[in-house]
């Protein structure tokens, strides 16, 4: 047997693929103009965000809902976190959030000074950047409201 490495070289490979999201297109289309649509079940009414195909209640087929941009927070915690596909680990701002006219929360990134933003803060959606994010869910940002916070 021979004692020799074997032979190898170090490679760069690159990938461009065209994503299609599907049925999650009106939801990311609206979140990239500023605008929140979640589901709705015809059957019972449960609004969830982000969206459901199906009802977790009754097993239907949920339609598009239009939401207001506007929720609370429900807790907050701050982290060293990277962005997939854009920018290196650094201190971001997350919360749970109940979004108005909804049944559930929503885990999202938020805007500002992080000793503000307390339990109960009343946030909205962000308005749309004019550069759009590599990813269309990295925009769902909310912020505080002036004159809500606690």
């Amino acid at each position: 047997m021979s004692t020799q490495t074997a032979l190898s070289v170090d490679l760069t490979l690159s990938l461009t693929y065209h994503h299609g999201f599907g049925a999650l297109s009106p939801f990311l289309t609206a979140l990239q103009q500023g605008s929140l649509v979640g589901s709705r079940c015809p059957a019972c009414g449960d609004v969830r965000f982000p969206p459901r195909r199906v009802c977790l209640h009754d097993g239907d087929a949920t339609e598009p809902h239009q939401l207001d941009s506007t929720g609370q927070v429900i807790r907050v915690t701050v982290g060293s976190v990277p962005i997939p596909l854009s920018e290196p680990a650094q201190d971001r701002i997350f919360a749970e959030i109940a979004v108005d006219g909804t049944n559930n929360r929503v885990l999202a990134r938020l805007s500002g000074d992080p000793t503000l933003l307390k339990r109960g803060a009343r946030v909205r959606l962000v308005p749309p950047s004019t550069t759009k994010p590599p990813h269309p869910i990295q925009a769902l940002i909310f912020e505080p409201i002036e004159g809500t916070l606690t």
